[in-house]
């Protein structure tokens, strides 16, 4: 996010989060995590690759934690067969030696946010690396 952006905050759900205009495309590190919270859920890739393409970060973490708002163009991309919102989690270690869990949330088949959190309810500074976590679906 640059300082020319339009900024709305307001309060998510354990996260203060700040909507980005324009939306931005996922970074390499949040495509990776992304793409291996997918394969924990099961996600066929035909969905995968699609939503994947097709993701825009539309909301951003304020705090810097890594959590970022999805949005995924409806008509572009059909949505996964998946039970539940929550469908992938994955946890680890920050370079700080902090435990953090990453989960996706999932709204009628189609990405809406991968959340980043501490194991202690904290907010942590920004994402793990993306081969530095156990993923389960």
């Amino acid at each position: 996010m640059n300082g020319t952006d339009e900024v709305e905050v307001f309060a998510g759900e354990d996260h203060r989060m700040v909507r980005i205009s324009p939306p931005r495309k996922l970074n390499s590190n949040e495509q990776q995590l992304l793409g291996k919270l997918a394969d924990a859920a099961g996600w066929s890739q035909t969905e995968f690759r699609c939503q994947a393409k097709h993701a825009a970060v539309i909301e951003e973490c304020a705090a810097g934690c890594g959590t970022v708002g999805l949005a995924v163009d409806a008509d572009a991309c059909p949505p996964a067969a998946l039970h539940g919102t929550n469908p992938a989690s994955a946890q680890g270690r920050l370079r700080s030696g902090e435990q953090v869990r990453i989960v996706i949330l999932v709204e009628q088949g189609y990405l809406r946010q991968m959340e980043c959190y501490l194991a202690t309810g904290g907010v942590p500074r920004g994402l793990p690396n993306a081969d530095a976590l156990e993923y389960y679906g």
